[in-house]
């Protein structure tokens, strides 16, 4: 399995450097197999061809951009599934075709891994991220007043969201 050069972030600042197999970079990023489940090659490779990962507290990654084959991402599927990772097991389940980036990933994941039911999850998804759109035009426009009161939406949908995500959300299967 290929290996890369990887440097461990903590905020902007380098930590360590270290060379990695591509399967531990992957588990190096704190979310992206927190349901047990391996992603699909179109969503390892948007993360891999990025260089860089960012996850708030959790800090995050930087790396050259790269691509992997088929081939290679059959191994990285061996190695996580025989391996795990953070002291959990992990399997591969197909997912259906619509999953082709990051945010169809969480959506399907959520609903795989935790129950919570994907056409209102997506729905909360959608609306949230067309609050902060136009939240980001009221700013761009200077027009405070209009970004504020996109904030105060934007905070009662996420409420609303929340406590749906905590009506549904189960342990993830094994």
């Amino acid at each position: 399995m290929r290996s890369i050069d990887y440097e461990s972030l903590w905020g902007d600042d380098v930590c360590s450097r270290e060379h990695l197999s591509i399967a531990d970079v992957l588990r190096s990023h704190p979310y992206l197999l927190v349901g047990g489940l391996v992603p699909p090659l179109v969503l390892v490779n948007t993360l891999l061809s990025r260089g860089e990962v960012h996850a708030g507290m959790s800090g995050g990654g930087r790396w050259q951009p790269i691509e992997i084959t088929a081939a290679e991402y059959e191994e990285v599927v061996a190695d996580l599934v025989r391996n795990g990772a953070h002291g959990r097991a992990l399997r591969y389940i197909e997912p259906p075709a619509w999953v082709r980036d990051p945010e169809d990933w969480s959506l399907w994941i959520a609903e795989q891994a935790f129950s919570i039911p994907l056409a209102e999850n997506r729905r909360f998804h959608e609306l949230m991220a067309t609050i902060r759109a136009a939240m980001d035009e009221a700013a761009d426009r200077g027009d405070e007043d209009a970004r504020v009161g996109h904030l105060v939406r934007l905070s009662a949908i996420t409420t609303e969201w929340s406590a749906f995500i905590n009506r549904h959300r189960r342990p993830p299967s094994e």
